[in-house]
């Protein structure tokens, strides 16, 4: 599990587009990585509800970070957790945006 922060997330992504260059589920991946527990105590830590927890981190992985990691950053579609890849995430998390990216930034 990674500490919901934005170092934490880069390695995350960093980590995600390793295994999988073309993937689309990166959101999925950082979440899953950060984990239910931690994204609970970052929720009550900063007054929050895990679901608004969990939009703003999607917005913060979509909108600040994979723009600065990435160029061509396009959200796709909504998509359901698929339960048998991701059986963790789905206990906390019912869909996700996948996202494509376009070249590395450096």
């Amino acid at each position: 599990m990674v500490k919901p922060n934005k170092a934490n997330i880069r390695a995350a992504i960093d980590e995600y587009f390793r295994g999988s260059p073309a993937g689309l589920d990166v959101t999925a991946f950082v979440l899953d990585r950060i984990g239910q527990t931690d994204m609970d105590s970052d929720a009550k830590a900063t007054r929050r509800t895990i679901d608004q927890a969990k939009q703003e981190m999607g917005r913060l992985i979509s909108s600040e970070i994979l723009p600065e990691m990435f160029s061509g950053v396009e959200p796709l579609d909504l998509v359901r957790v698929d339960t048998a890849h991701w059986p963790e995430l789905a206990k906390w998390v019912t869909s996700y945006t996948q996202h494509r990216v376009g070249q590395r930034r450096r």
